[in-house]
């Protein structure tokens, strides 16, 4: 049997003798998850070989690896003409880029973060909000809800609520209770 099949509307099957497309790869139960099933290399002088792009049987694809390990790994800096959209699921988390929602910069030194909701900055793996800025504008330390311009939620936490001065030389503390 032959192992390229070309139909008579001019699909090419590598794998298979039933392309669905222009071009159909297909591997056999038995291929290893981790085994390339479409490479493209580059060789410089005729004697090394880097991997530019491959596509595993497991359906992951590297760009810049020989071995990717997610659905899409990049090895190299990604390059969006306009935004990066970020999903969960079928709902959409953010965007990363000019104008949109998560991160934004107006020079080479700057970053501006820009919600269209509330705002928050967290911590540890789950992303604890410390810090929060609602859409009016009020901060809050402690809190997801400030309720004035400055907020500051002591709760849990022990030792003053609030200090001005420095680890040596506190000028105004306000303890918690």
């Amino acid at each position: 049997t032959s192992s390229i099949f070309i139909t008579s509307t001019g699909n090419v099957g590598i794998g298979t003798t039933s392309p669905y497309s222009l071009l159909s790869l297909s591997n056999s139960a038995t291929t290893a998850a981790n085994i390339p099933l479409f490479t493209i290399a580059s060789t410089t002088g005729g004697t090394s070989t880097s991997t530019l792009m491959t596509v595993l049987a497991s359906g992951n694809v590297g760009i810049g690896t020989a071995s990717p390990g997610a659905s899409l790994d990049v090895n190299g800096i990604l390059l969006s003409r306009n935004y990066l959209q970020i999903n969960a699921a079928a709902s959409t988390a953010g965007y990363i880029g000019p104008g949109s929602y998560l991160l934004t910069g107006t020079a080479s030194t700057d970053i501006g973060i820009r919600a269209i909701g509330n705002f928050h900055l967290g911590v540890n793996d789950v992303m604890t909000p410390v810090f929060s800025v609602n859409t009016s504008g009020n901060v809050g330390i402690g809190t997801t809800s400030p309720w004035a311009q400055l907020s500051v939620n002591p709760n849990g936490i022990t030792g003053p609520a609030f200090a001005v001065g420095s680890s040596t030389a506190t000028n105004f503390v306000v303890t918690n209770g």
